[in-house]
């Protein structure tokens, strides 16, 4: 492959998939490649009549699907050897629609594949009931009935194939609503779906106004779970009119990395460019923040100076890129908006920050001075805020709103514990030193895997009920 090649292909007139079928509307919206501004498609606005028969349909085959559990298993696993057979089809759709580096489209293909098989393999372990306590006591999963994903701009085929995923492995009929600027390659995805076997109306996808398809969605009695993915300050309004009624947020939130003192500085920044930027975590965490020591502050800045401007990037059909354009013209704004925002308050940007059209180069941003909150920036900019501390360093990480996890350098493993501490996060990953005669996980390899992310949705989209044997004489 050419270490420029031009990717191009453009999406044929798409339709909505409604109770097994392709439908058309009766307005319809364009949705341009981000990059040239071409027109890809146009795709039909979902009408009140058309989402009625969705949410009808996906009601009426529920039971159905919940009853098919080793069917549903089968239809998992083929729909993900489906999607991998059309790779090549969905790789330029997603690298034009969501203004990806080629590499990153094809590893976003890759992770929604891993999605499927993992939740194909979730589902065969909800097929027997589990004891629970006492031997006259069993425990049944059961599903929670439909439910309804309003998918993000960013990361729109992993977050459809993770989210729809988890429903159809629990038995729950789903609704995806894609979003208006990158809704192609979602349709790339349920054509795969429909030789997987899945009854109709498991599966249905509409297209429009967001806000107002989800106040729809989050208001009718049968949708039994609403799912809202990326960034939950976009979804308020979903929220609210959802009320007390079930609802997620699998919003991305922020990570940091911590440098311990005495960490080597250099490998700390070869792991932290590499899970940002070569092995991204997809619906994860932004690792947007870095705190190190004072003793550290002028290596760390220095090295990650050099490895951000190492980094290919700037060029739209190079398939060695690794920095991604901005999704929007409103996105590439809200980056240097934060960057000049940070300078108001103190701050100082050492390297990078320059934007060409779409395109924002990646820049290393000392944090104002203080322990006052800083907003870290925005999804999907690549920037790096980097803040010391002295000798508490719990302060300053409060300084970082919407933390949900931290990656902790440290060379001390027996720290472990008492540096996971520092922070009040969802998830700690500590990088050590390899102790005598034990593995140790690689930047590449630390990270939560697709089974155990869909085992942690699973949760939320059944219900347990306890089930008592009782025995007549």
């Amino acid at each position: 492959m050419d270490k420029d090649r031009e990717v191009s292909q453009t999406a044929p007139e798409q339709k909505l998939f409604v109770g097994g079928h392709w439908l058309d509307g009766q307005e319809w919206f364009e949705v341009r490649d981000k990059l040239s501004g071409d027109v890809l498609a146009s795709v039909p606005i979902c009408e009140h009549e058309l989402l009625e028969m969705s949410v009808q349909a996906a009601h009426d085959v529920q039971p159905k699907l919940a009853q098919s559990k080793s069917e549903r298993a089968g239809s998992l696993a083929a729909w993900a050897k489906q999607l991998d057979g059309r790779r090549a089809s969905i790789l330029p759709v997603l690298h034009r629609e969501a203004a990806l580096p080629v590499l990153w489209a094809d590893e976003e293909i890759h992770q929604a594949v891993a999605a499927l098989l993992a939740a194909s393999g979730e589902t065969a372990k909800l097929a027997e009931p589990g004891a629970g306590g006492p031997s006259t006591q069993r425990s049944l999963l059961e599903p929670v009935g439909t439910v309804a994903v309003i998918l993000p701009e960013r990361q729109p085929l992993f977050h459809a194939a993770q989210l729809a995923g988890a429903a159809l492995a629990a038995g729950c009929p789903v609704i995806l609503v894609a979003h208006p600027l990158a809704p192609l390659s979602v349709i790339r995805f349920v054509e795969a779906s429909q030789a997987a076997g899945f009854p109709p109306g498991s599966i249905s996808l509409v297209y429009g106004l967001k806000k107002e398809l989800g106040e729809r969605l989050a208001t009718d009695p049968r949708i039994s779970l609403l799912v809202t993915a990326g960034s939950g300050r976009q979804h308020e309004s979903l929220v609210a009119a959802r009320g007390p009624r079930a609802r997620l947020d699998v919003g991305h939130g922020h990570g940091c990395a911590f440098l311990d003192r005495g960490a080597d500085v250099a490998s700390a920044v070869t792991a932290l460019l590499a899970r940002r930027f070569k092995s991204p975590r997809w619906g994860k965490a932004d690792l947007s923040a870095v705190l190190c020591p004072q003793a550290l502050n002028a290596k760390l800045l220095e090295a990650l100076s050099a490895g951000l401007k190492a980094l290919p990037g700037g060029r739209v059909n190079s398939t060695s890129n690794l920095v991604p354009w901005q999704v929007s013209d409103a996105a590439a704004q809200a980056a240097m908006d934060w960057l000049a925002q940070m300078a108001e308050q103190g701050g100082r940007v050492v390297s990078g920050g320059e934007r060409s059209e779409l395109y924002v180069e990646p820049a290393v941003v000392i944090a104002p001075a203080g322990t006052r909150e800083v907003a870290l920036p925005p999804p999907g900019a690549p920037f790096f805020l980097v803040d010391t501390y002295d000798k508490h360093p719990r302060v300053q990480l409060s300084r970082f709103p919407d933390l949900s996890e931290i990656l902790i350098f440290t060379p001390d493993a027996r720290r472990t514990l008492e540096l996971a501490a520092v922070a009040d996060v969802e998830r700690v990953d500590v990088i050590a030193p390899r102790p005598p005669q034990e593995p140790v996980q690689t930047a590449a390899e630390a990270g939560a895997s697709p089974g155990a992310d869909i085992a942690t949705l699973l949760s939320g989209m059944t219900r347990r009920k306890k089930v008592n044997l009782l025995y007549s004489h």
